[in-house]
């Protein structure tokens, strides 16, 4: 899972010219989403931060986190302050579902 968090991070930056919201919430909701979404047993996570945004993870069931943007932001980064969370859809947004695209095009 952490080498798809590495793609997820570099497929971003290449297609980030596309992607002008919350980096976190789509590269999460994209991961999220290519490891069975709703049927994975892993959790949305968010945190509000001070600028009136909010960073997105991932948490699994033994409670590995898993944050695309992880190497942004100082080791200290306050997940256990993260609250549960739900992407706006069922399934992956325009913008999640192009990143996916992404990656799975680069992995084959």
């Amino acid at each position: 899972m952490h080498q798809l968090a590495l793609n997820l991070r570099d497929r971003y930056s290449l297609a980030s010219r596309g992607l002008t919201s919350n980096k976190s919430y789509v590269a999460s909701e994209a991961f999220y989403h290519l490891l069975g979404g709703r049927h994975s047993k892993l959790t949305p996570m968010y945190l509000d931060l001070p600028n009136k945004k909010q960073h997105w993870w991932i948490l699994d069931r033994n409670g590995n986190v898993y944050d695309v943007f992880a190497s942004e932001h100082e080791d200290s980064f306050p997940y256990a302050t993260g609250k549960a969370g739900n992407f706006k859809s069922y399934g992956p947004s325009n913008k999640a579902r192009r990143l996916m695209d992404g990656v799975l095009l680069a992995c084959s």
